[in-house]
């Protein structure tokens, strides 16, 4: 399997940013059924592709079709695979159970050809060792999502009341990368404020952002706010659900471009 972070850094190299999440909706199936969602999907690949430095198909949104949908998760991750073989693949599956419940889920991101993938903190490393071992993982340290504050913000007792995902980034940043083929860090655009935080407390790791576009976060607030880590920022529906997608890949793409330091 390649290396995530050598593809990653790659395509970087090359001029593509973006990291294009493949997420069709409950409505996109309802609509067009499976098999012309994936070639809609597909076409979103296409489209993309000269922008993408790397794909993240969101699991969930493929368990809702049943095998159906797995099959269409299996037969989309190959072709990706098959017609842009140089740019990685980040399963979002958020997967955090006990080690031997996580075996199976290595086995599947295997089948599936996948680089990487996303993953819970709170069952700790020794539980997350299969994943950890095996796939570059991005754990989950403060979402994007509202209400991500009633756990990931509570004042940790035993860092200086500091907030619980600043030390899950401090943790995951010293004690989680000896395991395998690396960590990184999702950490939402939507809480710039903590987005801040994070990027002071850890060095050199990839942070996954999500929130930029539909979810209402902008990407030059993200730029400012990381400056020592990589931001590899995600967008989903900004892209598969504007009139344009290749036009709206650039324009994301581009934005990232001109917010780099020269």
């Amino acid at each position: 399997m390649s290396d995530f972070a050598t593809m990653l850094a790659a395509r970087k190299a090359e001029g593509a940013h973006l990291c294009v999440g493949l997420d069709p909706s409950p409505g996109d199936f309802d609509l067009m059924g499976v098999k012309s969602t994936q070639r809609w999907l597909e076409s979103i690949v296409v489209a993309a592709a000269p922008y993408a430095a790397a794909w993240k198909p969101n699991l969930q949104f493929f368990l809702g079709e049943g095998s159906e949908g797995i099959l269409m998760l299996e037969k989309l991750t190959k072709a990706v695979q098959h017609l842009y073989p140089t740019i990685p693949i980040i399963l979002d599956a958020k997967w955090g159970d006990i080690g031997t419940t996580n075996i199976p889920d290595v086995r599947f991101a295997h089948r599936l050809g996948v680089q990487a993938v996303t993953i819970h903190n709170y069952m700790g490393a020794e539980a997350m060792r299969p994943l950890l071992e095996e796939f570059f993982c991005f754990v989950l340290c403060k979402t994007s999502n509202e209400g991500s504050g009633e756990f990931q913000d509570l004042p940790d007792g035993s860092n200086f009341l500091k907030p619980h995902h600043q030390t899950v980034a401090m943790r995951v940043d010293r004690a989680w990368s000896s395991y395998g083929p690396g960590v990184g860090l999702v950490t939402g655009a939507t809480h710039p404020e903590e987005l801040s935080g994070i990027d002071e407390l850890v060095r050199d790791r990839v942070l996954l952002i999500p929130g930029v576009g539909a979810q209402g976060a902008d990407v030059a607030t993200v730029m400012a706010r990381v400056t020592n880590n990589t931001p590899l920022i995600n967008v989903s529906r900004g892209i598969s659900g504007a009139n344009n997608p290749a036009e709206a890949a650039a324009g994301f793409n581009n934005q990232i471009k001109e917010a780099i330091p020269r």
